[in-house]
């Protein structure tokens, strides 16, 4: 399970934030996305929890996080950034707390 809660650090110029999480690499990727909220501040706040099943062929994959600004209006994502990790790293420090 993961819970995104929010962005810091936003660029002001952004209006409707969205994150996207995939697991790469893979043939036919999982992917899965947040609502779009607005970016207050720098600052995109989503509370929103996602549950995946991680197969033992998943292990070795890591979960792509990806920024898009949502333009509404034109139904248009635009990337920003993005960020992943490791899976199995990931794991590993959810069963040490």
């Amino acid at each position: 399970m993961f819970l995104v809660i929010q962005i810091k650090g936003l660029h002001s110029c952004l209006s409707n934030i969205l994150v996207k999480m995939t697991f790469i690499p893979d043939r036919k990727p999982l992917e899965c996305y947040t609502r779009a909220v607005p970016n207050q501040n720098g600052l995109g706040i989503f509370n929103e929890k996602f549950t995946f099943e991680i197969n033992d062929d998943d292990i070795y994959k890591r979960l792509c996080f990806s920024i898009y600004d949502y333009e509404q209006e034109i139904h248009r994502m635009n990337f920003q950034g993005c960020l992943s990790f490791g899976i199995r790293n990931t794991l590993k420090k959810q069963k040490v707390i």
